[in-house]
């Protein structure tokens, strides 16, 4: 369980330090409500990893039975699939470019 704790945490640094920084820098060449998007739901995203990481799962509360079994046969991932509250796509996203 630390261990999960722990990605979760590092998934919400990351979030926090790199992605956001970057796109607070991208939003010059967007529109208000592409930023304003994005900046909605990358909050979703670093409070759902933030409670993930301090009880010490990926999704924690509803849909906490989605853990590794969920993940298989989604391509490409690495550690264990978002927790539950989070936004995982981007396909809203590109309708404000």
């Amino acid at each position: 369980m630390a261990a999960l704790a722990n990605y979760n945490n590092h998934q919400a640094e990351f979030l926090e330090y790199v992605v956001r920084p970057l796109f607070k820098r991208y939003f010059v060449f967007t529109t208000d409500a592409f930023k304003e998007d994005v900046l909605k739901t990358a909050a979703v995203n670093l409070k759902a990893w933030r409670a993930a990481a301090s009880v010490g799962g990926a999704g924690a509360g509803a849909g906490a039975g989605a853990g590794a079994g969920a993940g298989a046969g989604r391509g490409l991932q690495a550690g264990p699939p978002p927790p539950a509250g989070s936004v995982t796509s981007g396909v809203g996203l590109a309708r404000n470019c």
